[in-house]
Order: structure tokens, then sequence, then C-alpha cells
């Protein structure tokens, strides 16, 4: 019986994002710290348009919540997606983008969101509150999380929401 170890090869496998992303040296674990630099003032000027950007998500959702409330089936699940959409991605965007009240109110509004599937009165004015608080967060850019005002609006927030839910 022959020896297969013969005709064995060995390829590597290529490294094309490391190339990319301007990764050196053997390790993997260098980095050019040139394209790290140009990264970060990429992420700092979208810090600071994030204002401007994130406005006409949240006049869609205060739009799609003033017609939630005259539909029925369908119509208005399908609108509790789409705010349970845009109310997620502020979630996700909030704390990349420096604003961690974005997040904490979006994540607010989708915990309620998940567990109402057909919202009453009340249910529609504490959604209301969460996109008005958004725009308060936006229009004033407060972007400290630690500020007593702003740590007392999520929790009432999500009391509220608790006791409708």
């Amino acid at each position: 019986m022959k020896d297969d170890r013969e005709n064995i090869q060995v390829i590597p496998p290529s490294n094309l994002l490391g190339a990319k992303l301007g990764v050196t040296g053997t390790t993997g674990a260098e980095m050019d710290m040139d394209a790290l630099r140009r990264a970060e003032e990429a992420v700092a000027q979208l810090q600071e348009s994030y204002p401007e950007w994130v406005g006409p998500d949240l006049d869609r959702m205060e739009n799609l919540l003033k017609e939630v409330g005259s539909l029925s089936g369908e119509a208005q699940a399908n609108h509790l997606r789409e705010i349970f959409d845009i109310a997620h991605n502020i979630k996700g965007q909030g704390v990349s983008f420096s604003y961690p009240l974005m997040t904490r109110i979006g994540e607010s509004l989708c915990d309620f969101l998940r567990t109402k599937k057909k919202p009453d009165a009340a249910a529609l004015r504490l959604m209301e509150a969460h996109a008005q608080a958004m725009q308060a967060i936006i229009r004033d850019r407060l972007q400290d999380e630690k500020d007593p005002l702003a740590k007392k609006v999520v929790a009432e927030l999500r009391a509220i929401g608790a006791r409708i839910g």
C-alpha cells in the first residue's frame, strides 16, 4: 500500500478581509493605524449627523402612530410591525452614535410592542410618548444617559409599559 502522505498539499487560506483592513504581520493582530484613524473619523462624522438622518425615521414613526389607532386587522399589524422596525433600528443606532437614550427608549418601545398585539387607547398613548421622547432627545441633542431627568423619563416609560402590558 502506497503512503498517501506523499500526495498531500497544504494550501493556506487567503486573508482578503485582513488585506482590506490593513492587517499586517503573521499574527493578524497588527492593524494599519492610519486605517483605524480614518474609520474613527468616519464614525465621528456619522455621530455628528445622526440627528439629521434619524429625523425622517422619527417623523415616519409618528405618522404611523397617528394612523394605527384607526386601523384594524392586517393594516394595523403592518403599521405596528413598521413602528417596531423603526424602533429596533434606533435601538441599535443610539449607542453607536453617542445617543444611548435613544437606545434605551427604542428598547423599551420594542419590548412593549412584542407584548401588545392589539393596542388600546392607553397603549397608543404610551407608544406616542416613546416617539415624543425620542424627538425631544434629538431636538435637544441629549446624549447623557446619566442625566437625572433622562433616567426618570426612561424609567417612567418602562413602568407605564409594564402596567399596560
